[in-house]
């Protein structure tokens, strides 16, 4: 699994590196909606300057990593907005602690996490002075 992990963290392919930011935010929320994985990824994606994801490009990367036994997905029904339940993955990291400590030092992990920081500081620093 270690060297499954350092492969996709490693990598620099669009799908590899996909796959590892799955794996990043998944990390820091633990268990997440499929859509949920597209929004946070974006995120994550926006906060250093790069392209969004598809909700499309996620789901095969989700497959991809679900091969891998990377993650335990499971379909399940939530609400919509409107209150209509709605079929869904719900996705969890399926890592042994090994893996874990590898990805909780990923630098890409770390450097969004210090740019999130800095965001969230500079804005707590002007509503402060308010």
């Amino acid at each position: 699994m270690v060297n499954e992990l350092s492969k996709i963290l490693s990598s620099n392919s669009k799908e590899d590196v996909l796959m590892g930011d799955i794996l990043r935010v998944l990390l820091l929320f633990k268990r997440l909606w499929s859509w949920e994985i597209a929004s946070e990824v974006s995120a994550l994606r926006l906060t250093l300057g790069e392209e969004p994801v598809d909700i499309k490009e996620v789901k095969r990367a989700l497959n991809k990593l679900k091969k891998k036994s990377l993650i335990d997905v499971e379909e399940c029904f939530r609400s919509d907005p409107a209150g209509r339940s709605v079929k869904d993955l719900l996705v969890s990291l399926n890592l042994d602690a090994t893996s874990t400590q590898q990805l909780y030092t990923d630098k890409r992990l770390i450097q969004y996490q210090e740019k999130r920081y800095q965001i969230f500081s500079s804005m707590n620093t002007k509503y402060s002075r308010s």
